[in-house]
């Protein structure tokens, strides 16, 4: 999931006396991944959500190449008079006093660094069977012996089902800085 031209209009292209709201602009990257034996029992089970705010990009389906960028949007200024206001976009144009900076450039607050991982749910069911399972590129046909194609897959030997308790793990790296003076998009 990722931000699109409506939340920019919405969100950061605000009113004189308004302050926009950049956590608007923030990608989801979510997946669900699961492992099965040949006859389609769930082994493991595994869905974290890699999570991105101020990204360089956002969906804008008007642009050629559906991309826009909110460095440019920091120099936007509707007819009615809206712009971007505060936050990244002040802190990156030095409060518009900056000109033309662009999406790659490391003066950007923009550039896909601020970054964390939502573990969620971790399910195993492998209580009675093997460690080492080989399974198709999908996860899936798992069995006991390799086959053509086949990826090795290593699984406890446990069940950690809870009685149908949806057990989510932390979110994790929200904290740390994965930015620097040279960092900039895309990285």
């Amino acid at each position: 999931m990722i931000a699109d031209r409506t939340c920019v209009d919405r969100d950061i292209l605000v009113p004189a006396g308004q302050f926009s709201n950049f956590g608007t602009l923030h990608e989801s990257w979510q997946t669900s991944n699961s492992i099965r034996s040949e006859d389609g029992h769930t082994l493991a089970h595994f869905n974290p959500y890699f999570n991105v705010s101020r990204p360089s990009r956002f969906y804008d389906p008007a642009l050629v190449g559906v991309v826009g960028r909110p460095i440019d949007v920091c120099y936007e200024v509707t007819p009615a008079g809206n712009a971007a206001r505060g936050g990244s976009c002040a802190r990156s144009t030095n409060n518009g006093t900056i000109l033309g900076i662009t999406f790659d450039d490391p003066q950007s607050e923009f550039d896909g660094s601020d970054r964390d991982v939502d573990i969620n749910s971790n399910f195993i069911d492998n209580a009675h069977g093997p460690e080492v399972w080989y399974t198709d590129p999908f996860g899936r046909n798992g069995r006991t012996e390799p086959f053509p194609g086949s990826i090795r897959q290593v699984i406890a030997r446990i069940n950690n089902d809870r009685g149908g308790l949806e057990l989510a793990g932390p979110g994790i790296g929200g904290n740390r800085d994965y930015g620097g003076p040279r960092v900039h998009a895309p990285n």
